[in-house]
């Protein structure tokens, strides 16, 4: 169970099952709280309800939330967005299905009857994005794969396809001039020097920009503080921050993110046919 933070403390929670991250998110954590000049410090959470649902219970301050977790906690006033994450000047990224280069598989049809490892029901990139370009492209995932499996993280899906225990998987990618090589994605730190044994199959579609969101419950002097803190990184900090988030720079929601997350909210409801996060 997740504790309550002390007053004038703030607790940032991610998503992670990798021991390595939760190291990079407190040194994440050190940085901001000299930036800020409030104790900062990390939570993590098992999965991405249980991340919505801390914030709901008041149990964490800050968190950084995937583009379906952050649409909904604004849409039911749980949360606000303080900053988007900013990928080379971008606040938006590729959503991909991808497998090794000797799978064999070379495009969407060589996927049929094969085992594909999601991230999340409620991952944007990681399952909703790449299931909407199946329907539109009059395919599902239970006509098209013979299997799947949900395994919780981008880093868990990656290495289940690098280890061969899937065939194919979705994550997120930034690609070079929008559609080419993968120059940074949810595979290649795993696969460092085989990167280039990875193989992009479907490019599915742009996804906004995950998020760094607040509690509704927050001072909003804390929160300016903490948005200061975000905005105004030095490189140093900078380099710290994107180990554990990701991200190369941090900038000001604005209305085109927010009409963006909409969108794809209602999309992955239709897709669906509940509320992502009862």
């Amino acid at each position: 169970m997740q504790r309550r933070a002390a007053k004038g403390t703030v607790a940032f929670s991610v998503v992670t099952l990798d021991p390595a991250r939760r190291s990079w998110l407190k040194n994440a954590c050190e940085v901001l709280s000299r930036r800020v000049g409030v104790i900062v410090y990390p939570q993590v959470a098992p999965s991405y309800s249980d991340l919505a649902r801390n914030v709901r219970q008041g149990t964490v301050e800050m968190v950084w939330a995937p583009p379906l977790v952050a649409a909904e906690l604004v849409e039911d006033a749980s949360a606000r967005v303080l900053v988007l994450s900013q990928r080379d000047n971008a606040a938006t990224y590729r959503s991909v299905l991808f497998a090794r280069r000797d799978s064999g598989i070379r495009g969407v049809q060589d996927l049929r009857d094969k085992h594909v490892a999601w991230v999340d029901a409620r991952s944007a990139s990681g399952y909703v994005v790449p299931c909407i370009w199946l329907r539109d492209n009059g395919l599902s995932p239970e006509n098209l794969f013979g299997r799947q499996s949900f395994l919780g993280t981008h880093d868990a899906v990656a290495r289940a396809v690098l280890r061969r225990e899937t065939d194919a998987g979705a994550t997120f990618a930034r690609l070079s001039g929008g559609a080419g090589a993968a120059v940074e994605s949810g595979w290649q730190e795993l696969a460092q020097a085989n990167a280039a044994e990875v193989d992009v199959i479907v490019n599915a579609g742009s996804v906004p920009s995950d998020c760094i969101c607040t509690s509704a419950r927050l001072d909003p002097e804390l929160r300016s503080q903490l948005e200061r803190g975000f905005l105004d990184l030095d490189v140093e900090s900078k380099n710290v921050l994107r180990k554990a988030l990701g991200a190369h720079a941090y900038v000001a929601p604005g209305r085109a993110h927010a009409l963006a997350l909409s969108r794809l909210c209602e999309e992955a409801r239709r897709l669906t046919r509940r509320s992502i996060y009862p």
